[in-house]
Parts: structure tokens; sequence; C-alpha cells
């Protein structure tokens, strides 16, 4: 009987050795800080990962209080929540503050605290879990500066864009006004030849001097005042296509899934006078949808029809074909001409502003131009394959969704 009491209490004590071992592995080799702190605040226990993050050895903690190292800031906060805790009125609490590290560095950490009570209910100290998330708050000090870059960033956008405009409303107005008066002028400047000529000839001027003032009336003047015509018709041409092009960079987009089968049957439904001249095979193939504004997307494929169409071979039937498919969550379309084609040289300008493959051509060289800054703003993109004398493929891509 003495014996097997004995036993029972030696098996006791190697529990009660066992569960100490695991209590100060546990207290010892954790992943966080863990501390003991007594009614006034001074660190009576601490592991070696609290001394890290502190920068303290376990003698030197022992002999301050938590208070002595929070940061001012933050002392007011935590020091009122733990009385609360230490008079038994609460279990528990948590909240981020900021540690003086021994060598005078901040260090942010993740507090939580819990009541430690004897046999009868009285307190006895604070089980204090310590976590360093000084990476966390570097990381979210980056995001607020990012935040705040973005911001200077958009108001040095908008501010960009309201000059654009007051440059677009310049142009329309202020610069286009004398080339309009000069167009004028010059219709005006023709007319009062007219008139000269008549007085001229019902008057009883000579017939050498009449010859060289009619020369100069019939040839010299007109051509002249064409020139003048041929010129300010360009700039007001180049001063349209300009404007066009700034409100397109300036355009609201309004992303929705689009038919692209029922955009291209309206897209040929409004040129279809112009196929029907031209005698045109189209062909339009079942499309994939995709994600952009339907607006926008229409002016693009309307620019590259009629560019093929402009650019079709005399000498043959001319033929277009669309077609379209989805590859890396893109709806990648085509639009195929059996056309001029492009020589090599002018591929890589193709996209550039004014920009012509005939100089001789009436167009401002700007619709290429807007395809390409149209898809860039609605995160698509557009490239071409051709050969001159066979033809030319133009693709665009756009997100499927």
């Amino acid at each position: 009987m003495e014996y097997s009491m004995r036993n029972n209490e030696n098996t006791d004590f190697d529990k009660l050795c066992e569960s100490e071992q695991m209590f100060r592995g546990t207290f010892e080799n954790a992943a966080v800080g863990i501390s003991h702190i007594n009614l006034e605040g001074i660190w009576i226990r601490v592991n070696q990962r609290l001394c890290d993050i502190l920068g303290y050895t376990k003698e030197e903690l022992s002999r301050i209080s938590f208070q002595a190292i929070t940061y001012p800031e933050d002392l007011p906060a935590d020091l009122s929540k733990f009385e609360v805790l230490m008079r038994g009125e609460l279990e528990h609490y948590s909240l981020q503050k900021r540690y003086i590290r021994k060598d005078g560095q901040l260090v942010w950490v993740y507090v939580t605290r819990s009541l430690q009570r004897d046999s009868v209910n009285k307190s006895l100290y604070s089980i204090t879990i310590i976590q360093d998330i000084s990476a966390l708050k570097a990381g979210e000090q980056k995001l607020t500066e990012n935040q705040h870059l973005l911001h200077k960033t958009a108001n040095e956008l908008k501010g960009k864009n309201e000059e654009l405009e007051t440059i677009i409303n310049i142009a329309s107005h202020d610069l286009r006004s004398p080339v309009v008066n000069i167009m004028g002028f010059s219709g005006e400047l023709a007319r009062s030849i007219n008139e000269l000529k008549e007085k001229i000839m019902a008057s009883n001027v000579g017939d050498f001097q009449s010859n060289e003032i009619m020369t100069v009336l019939n040839t010299d003047i007109p051509q002249e005042l064409s020139f003048i015509e041929q010129s300010t018709h360009s700039i007001d041409q180049m001063l349209r296509s300009l404007l066009k092009v700034s409100h397109i960079v300036l355009a609201d987009i309004n992303s929705i899934q689009i038919d692209m089968n029922d955009l291209l049957e309206n897209i040929v439904r409004d040129s279809e006078k112009i196929i029907k001249e031209n005698k045109i095979e189209l062909t339009i193939e079942p499309l994939p949808n995709c994600q952009a504004d339907r607006g926008l997307i229409k002016e693009v494929f309307f620019n590259l029809i009629n560019n093929a169409i402009k650019y079709l071979d005399p000498t043959r039937p001319g033929k277009i074909n669309i077609r379209g498919f989805i590859k890396n969550q893109y709806s990648i379309y085509s639009v195929e001409d059996n056309g001029r084609g492009i020589a090599l040289n002018h591929q890589k300008n193709i996209f550039k502003l004014f920009h012509r493959l005939d100089t001789d051509s009436p167009t401002e060289g700007v619709g290429l131009t807007i395809v390409r800054r149209l898809l860039n703003r609605m995160d698509g993109n557009v490239w071409l394959e051709s050969q001159q004398g066979k033809g030319s493929k133009f693709f665009v891509a756009l997100p499927v969704s």
C-alpha cells in the first residue's frame, strides 16, 4: 500500500515536471514575444524573442516597466486598458503601439494582454503576447506614400488635361479664325479681280497695256491665290485633325460587353453606299464579344474598314474579310484586304500622326493614329501584316471581359 502511494506520487511529480518543461519550452521558443507583467507594469518574466524585439537583456527588462519604454504618444491608450485589466474588469485587450528599443529606434508591435488570477480570483499578473509588426507598418507606410503619389499624379494629370482642353479651345477658335479669314478674303480678292477684268475690258486702255494687265489678272494672281487657298485649306485640315485626335484622347471611357457581330452589322449598314460603289466583296465571320467602349470601338473598325476601301487595288475586284478568335483572355480581330499593301519602310510609321502612304491623298493621315490611341485607352492593341501588291491585314486585340 505504501509502495503504491509512493508510486502514484512519483507519477504525479513526473507529470508535473513534464508539464513545467512543456511550458518553459513554449514560453522560451515561441516565435513571438511573451512576458509576465506585474500590477505595476514591471516585467517579471520574458522570453528571448521579446528581448530580440526590444534590444534588452532579460536582466535589464526586469528592472524597468513597460511604461518606461513605451512611445509617449502610445502610452495613454495602453495604460488605461492595462489598469482596467489589472482591476479584473477586462478579460483581455489588444492594440498596436510603439516601443522604444534600447538603441533608441522605434519598433511597432501588436500587443495582446490577458489576466492571470490566483485561486481566490485575485489579480496576479498579465500575460502579454508581443508581435513585431514593423514590416507590416513599413508596408502600410509605403502604401500610404504610393496613394499620396497617385493622388498627386492624378491631380497633375487633371491639370494637364485642363491645359490640353485650353489648347484645344485655342486651336478651335483663335488659330482657326485667321485661317477662315484668309480663306474668306481670298474669295473676296478673286471676285474683285473678276470685276477689275470686266472694267478693263470695257475701258479705253491700249491693247498692249490691256494684254499685260490681263496676263497678270488671268494667270499670275489666280495662280498665287490658288497657292494661298491650298495652303490655308491644308492648315485648316490639320487643325481639324488635331482637334479630332485631342477630343478622342479626352473622351470618357464607358467599358461594357460588346456584341461585335451586331456592331459590325451597324458599321456595314452605315458604309453600304461606298461598299456598293466600289463593288467590294465584304465577308464577316462570327466574332467573339469583347469589353470596350461601344462608340469608340465603332470608330476603330469604321476607320479600319474605310482605310481598306481607300487603298484597294483598282486592277482587281476588292475583297475585305473580317475574322475573330479568343487567345489569352483577349479577343483578336483581323480586317484583311487584297489592296495595294504597305511597303516595309512605311509599316513602322503607319500609326504616326499625319503619316500618309500617298502624299497626293486628300486625307489627313490621322485615321490609324486614332485607332491606336483609342485601343491604348481600352487596354487594347493594334498591329499589322502587309505585303506590297498583295494586301494588308490589321489585327485588333481587346480584353474578353
